[in-house]
C-alpha cells in the first residue's frame, strides 16, 4: 500500500519469497491516491521523482530486494496494471536463466583482475529455478559477505541476468599436489 509504505508483514512475506528461491514483483498499490494527495501527475518528473524516493526508502528497509522488480499500480483506477504480464514473464525468464560456460569463464576472467578476488579459480553453473553458481576459491577461507556480494552483483551485471534471486555456493579448492592440479572440496557451502 503506497499511502502506507513497506510494512514490517510485507518485509516478512518478501523475505520468505526470497529464502524460497522465488522470484519476486513489489506491486506498490494505490499509488493514485499517493499522487492525487501530492497533487502529481502520473509520468511527470515530478511523480517519477517520488517513487524514486519511495523505492530509496525500501531499498534502505530492504537491501536484500535491490534485485526485485518494482512497480507502481493501481487497482482502483488500472494505472500499470497492463505492465504485469511482461513483468511476470521476465521474472519467469531469468528465473530460468541458464548462462553458458563461456560467458561465465569469461567473468571469470575478468572477476579475477580485482585483487580481493585473485584466489578465484572459476564459476560454474549448477541449476536454475533459482539459479545456482558454484564459486571454487584457492585455500581455506571463505570471502567476506562483501566480496560475496561484489561476485552476485558482477554475475547479475554481465550476465544481464534480470529480477530472479540467485544463490552462491562456495567451494574450497586446494592444490592436490600436482602440477596446477586443483582438487575440490565435495561439501559446497551456501552463501
Amino acid at each position: 500500500d503506497a499511502s502506507e509504505g513497506i510494512t514490517h508483514q510485507d518485509l516478512i512475506v518478501a523475505e520468505k519469497i526470497v529464502d524460497a528461491g522465488k522470484p519476486l514483483i513489489l506491486m506498490v498499490n494505490k499509488w493514485d491516491l499517493v499522487l492525487e494527495k501530492q497533487e502529481l501527475v502520473s509520468g511527470t518528473p515530478e511523480a517519477d521523482e517520488a517513487q524514486e524516493k519511495l523505492l530509496n526508502h525500501l531499498l534502505r528497509k530492504a537491501p536484500f530486494l535491490g534485485w526485485c522488480q518494482v512497480i507502481f499500480v493501481s487497482a482502483l483506477t488500472n494505472l500499470n496494471v497492463q505492465h504485469l504480464g511482461g513483468l511476470v514473464l521476465r521474472a519467469y525468464h531469468a528465473w530460468t536463466f541458464e548462462p553458458k560456460q563461456t560467458e561465465l569463464e569469461a567473468i571469470t576472467g575478468e572477476l579475477r583482475k580485482n585483487p580481493r578476488l585473485k584466489n578465484l579459480v572459476s564459476i560454474d553453473f549448477q541449476r536454475n529455478m533459482p539459479p545456482i553458481f558454484i564459486v571454487n576459491l584457492h585455500g581455506s577461507i571463505l570471502p567476506h559477505f562483501t566480496t560475496r556480494r561484489f561476485i552476485e552483483n558482477a554475475l547479475r551485471d554481465y550476465l544481464a541476468m534480470g529480477p530472479t534471486p540467485m544463490k552462491l555456493w562456495f567451494e574450497r579448492s586446494q592444490r592436490d599436489g600436482k602440477a596446477g592440479g586443483v582438487r575440490k572440496n565435495r561439501n559446497p557451502r551456501k552463501a
